[in-house]
Parts: structure tokens; C-alpha cells; sequence
């Protein structure tokens, strides 16, 4: 690996009597300027949209590489990665991932503001700084592997012995591996054919809804999770023509967290309302 040995940038003012214009930046080195498209290839893959400004804290003799995005709205994202060069084929490897600002998760991730004081030292220190947009030519050729963007599906994978009579069962996969974030929802639905209760669109609607849920009342927004893992699952306590009951398990475990958490919930629906019954 060779060691990175970024200038300082400076700004040449103009004389009072007037003199040269300022000088043109040093180019980027390579590396930095695999870094920076390595970050425009994630807010591809995430739909980040506005400029950014990207300051580049001196590379650590591990490789590692920290970073402070200032957003269009003025707050602060740090981020951080490992990036490692084979000289011989003049590739790129990217590890180690921290990039928050692919999430938009202001109120678990975003912390700094411009009055910070580590804020405002670290952007004291920065070797380098570039503005960085989703749809900027960087005029770079992409010399590294790009990680895969998040992949969902939601379909049918089970019904028959695995599920009650006239049930089928549902698996949602939602997985980014860029930012190491997995939800993993198995869940029941009435086959769609059925015309014995009135309204089974409105039953296997509130059934997702049991499943499809936030922390503290908000939406489930998988796209704003980073580091972490959720698991789902039911079993059907009672299943007949008139009420479905089920016992809804969850498991999770994220790095921001100080431990895994796992719990039940219970939901009753009557399936001549397609309404949960609930403790008076």
C-alpha cells in the first residue's frame, strides 16, 4: 500500500495592486478520487439527492479512512471506510463500512452541527475538501468493486401443511449488504379466491399491518436501518370461520443498540369485520 501524502489547499489572494489569480488546486490523488466516487455510487444506489461538501480527515496507517459530509441543509454526517490498494493490478478494495448518510437517519446517526467543536476541528484538519453530488462526472474510471444495493422481495413461499386451512404464508426479505442491514418478515394471508367471509382484502390488510410496524409508532422504513438484523414470525393460535388469532414474535439485534431484544405480541381479527378485537 503506498502512503497517501495529501497537500493542504491554499487560497491565493490577489494583491492590492493586483497580481496573478489564484492558484489551480493540485489534483487529486488517485486514491481520493476512488474514495469519492466509491461515495457518489452509494447515493446512487440510495437516492441521495442535493451537493454535498466531503472533507477528508489524513488517511490512518491501517488505511482507514474518515470522512465528514456536510449536507445541503448545513448538518454534519461522519463516515468512515477501509480502502486498500493492489498496486499490481491498480484495483481498489473497499471494507468496513460506515456510512450513515446512505440511510438519512438524522435522529440515530446524525449528531454534529456546525457549532460542534470536534466538528469545526475536524474540518480545521481536513487535507482535502470536494464537493460531491449523485450526478456529478467525476471523470474517474471506476477501479473498484461496487458493493450490491439493497434487494427486496415479497412473495408467496409456503401454504398447504405449513399453514392453516384456506392460509397461505408470505416472506419479505429486505437486505442491503453495503450498509449490513437485514429484516426478514414471514407472515400469513388469506388466499384471494376466498369468498366465505366478507372482506378478506381488508383481514389480510391488517394482518400486514401487525407485521409491517416501526419502533414507537413510527412507519417501518428498512431503508433508514444500517447495521443490524430483524426477524419476524407467527404462529396461529386459533384459525376458524369466524376469528384468527395469532402470537407475533420479533427478534432483533443492531450495533447501535447495547443488546438484542426479542418479544411477543398478540393480534385477534374478526373476520366477519376484518377489525382486531381488543381488552375492554
Amino acid at each position: 500500500m503506498k502512503k497517501r501524502i495529501w497537500p493542504l489547499l491554499a487560497l491565493m489572494l490577489l494583491s492590492a495592486c493586483g497580481g496573478p489569480g489564484p492558484e489551480k488546486p493540485p489534483e487529486l490523488p488517485p486514491m481520493a478520487r476512488q474514495e469519492l466516487l466509491f461515495l457518489q455510487q452509494g447515493f446512487r444506489q440510495h437516492g441521495v439527492e442535493g451537493t454535498f461538501t466531503v472533507y477528508f480527515a489524513p488517511a490512518g496507517e491501517d488505511q482507514r479512512q474518515e470522512l465528514l459530509l456536510e449536507d445541503p441543509e448545513g448538518l454534519f454526517w461522519r463516515e468512515s471506510f477501509t480502502c486498500e490498494w493492489d498496486g499490481e493490478g491498480d484495483w481498489y478494495t473497499f471494507s468496513n463500512l460506515f456510512e450513515p448518510v446512505l440511510t438519512g437517519n438524522r435522529d440515530l446517526w446524525n449528531r454534529a452541527r456546525e457549532a460542534d467543536g470536534e466538528t469545526a476541528a475536524f474540518q480545521a484538519a481536513a487535507v482535502y475538501t470536494a464537493e460531491l453530488s449523485a450526478d456529478m462526472d467525476l471523470e474517474t474510471p471506476l477501479r473498484f468493486d461496487v458493493p450490491p444495493g439493497p434487494v427486496v422481495y415479497d412473495r408467496r413461499w409456503g401454504g398447504g401443511q405449513e399453514a392453516p386451512a384456506r392460509m397461505i404464508l408470505r416472506l419479505y426479505l429486505y437486505q442491503d449488504p453495503r450498509l449490513g442491514f437485514t429484516a426478514e418478515i414471514e407472515y400469513p394471508q388469506y388466499a384471494e379466491y376466498l369468498v366465505d367471509f366478507p372482506d378478506p382484502e381488508k383481514v389480510n390488510s391488517r394482518i400486514r399491518e401487525a407485521f409491517f410496524y416501526g419502533c414507537g409508532g413510527e412507519p417501518f422504513l428498512p431503508e433508514q436501518e444500517m447495521r443490524g438484523e430483524i426477524v419476524r414470525r407467527a404462529a396461529v393460535t386459533r384459525a376458524d370461520e369466524r376469528l384468527l388469532s395469532l402470537r407475533i414474535y420479533e427478534s432483533n439485534d443492531f450495533q447501535a443498540a447495547p443488546h438484542p431484544n426479542d418479544w411477543y405480541t398478540g393480534l385477534t381479527i374478526d373476520l366477519e369485520t376484518g377489525e382486531a378485537l381488543r381488552k375492554h
